[in-house]
């Protein structure tokens, strides 16, 4: 029994640190550069996509908690976070940060990838070390939200280009179509879901909405920017008209259409919320959004590839989201909110 319990505690300790329900994006976007290009990639260069995925996700998940501590601690949604308790150290992490360089050049290595697939892996490497160390201090985020969507997508061209063939227009307009939602998910869900303790905490302008003029007043309540709104929904109707472009059956053409018609929605349920606890309780907006956004990538290629791919791509959403969301639920949830700080004065 002890070990069972030693066990789940390092589970739930582990799904807090990394956010494992997110996992599933780093997963599958080299697969689906890899499918852009090829359909049916070689299995040993399937496992090794997913690999470069998995440290992917661990380098900048935990190298942005290292950097984002103090803002964290008053997070309500870090709260269970074991870097947040003081149950790990940031010198830990960091050592776990720096492993995930030498660990994917050698897979990348075994491989035999060449210098195109290196050079999308320093990019996601830099953008991603750019925004753990500036989003919350610089007067300017757009540029940092741009960082982290392009170290979100650049594995796409990674595994596209890790097949040896040269990249084609079908990869570069689902890397550009993944690279708007991206810069829609990081600066507009995640930042509205953290907004009033990142303006105590931060600074009034270290997040885009705040950026753009969003207002938080003494009761907790806030207001938004139109600006904001037209921001959001061109990200959206842009990216999904590009997968609407591509589309080459009714069913995708069915299944897109659907998709923007439920983000769309979406969008404006979550940025209609005017109270920190309503945002609080979004969350499952927000992550139901990229849950569907991902799954629109397996249409994408459904009609490219073998079907095993799809039910791959299809699995690496599932799962991830599946075991983050019953963990999420197990192990509880607290809110509790940050004063202001003197970290202000490093946006000012």
């Amino acid at each position: 029994m002890n070990t069972l319990n030693t066990i789940l505690k390092f589970v739930h300790g582990y799904n807090a640190q990394v956010r494992f329900a997110s996992i599933g994006w780093f997963l599958m976007m080299p697969l689906l550069g890899a499918l852009t290009a090829t359909p049916s990639p070689e299995l040993s260069l399937v496992l090794g996509l997913l690999f470069l995925g998995w440290s992917g996700h661990h380098y900048i998940m935990l190298m942005n908690d290292i950097v984002d501590l103090p803002v964290d601690k008053g997070s309500p949604f870090r709260q269970k976070s074991p870097l947040v308790q003081g149950k790990v150290t940031t010198t830990q992490l960091w050592w776990v940060v720096a492993a995930q360089i030498p660990l994917s050049l050698a897979v990348c290595y075994c491989l035999e990838l060449g210098w195109a697939s290196y050079s999308f892996l320093g990019v996601f490497w830099l953008a991603g070390a750019i925004h753990s160390f500036y989003s919350k201090y610089n007067s300017f985020p757009f540029f940092t939200d741009v960082c982290i969507s392009l170290c979100y997508t650049s594995t796409v061209l990674l595994g596209a280009t890790a097949t040896g063939q040269p990249l084609s227009t079908f990869t570069l307009l689902v890397f550009a179509s993944m690279f708007l939602w991206g810069l829609l998910f990081n600066g507009v869900f995640s930042s509205l879901k953290e907004l009033p303790n990142d303006i105590r905490t931060a600074g009034p302008t270290c997040s885009l909405p705040a950026w753009l003029g969003a207002k938080l007043h003494s009761d907790g309540s806030f207001d938004l920017p139109g600006s904001l709104y037209v921001y959001a929904y061109t990200l959206q109707l842009v990216g999904s008209g590009i997968f609407l472009y591509v589309s080459t059956s009714l069913f995708q053409y069915v299944m897109f259409s659907l998709h923007l018609l439920f983000s769309l929605v979406q969008i404006w349920r979550v940025m209609s919320l005017r109270s920190e606890e309503a945002l609080a309780a979004s969350n499952n907006m927000a992550g139901l959004f990229l849950f569907l956004s991902l799954l629109a990538n397996a249409v994408v290629v459904a009609d490219r590839v073998e079907a095993s791919y799809v039910l791959l791509l299809c699995l690496l959403i599932l799962v991830p989201v599946g075991l983050g969301a019953i963990l999420y639920h197990v192990q509880g949830f607290t809110l509790s909110y940050a004063q202001p700080s003197a970290l202000q004065e490093k946006c000012s």
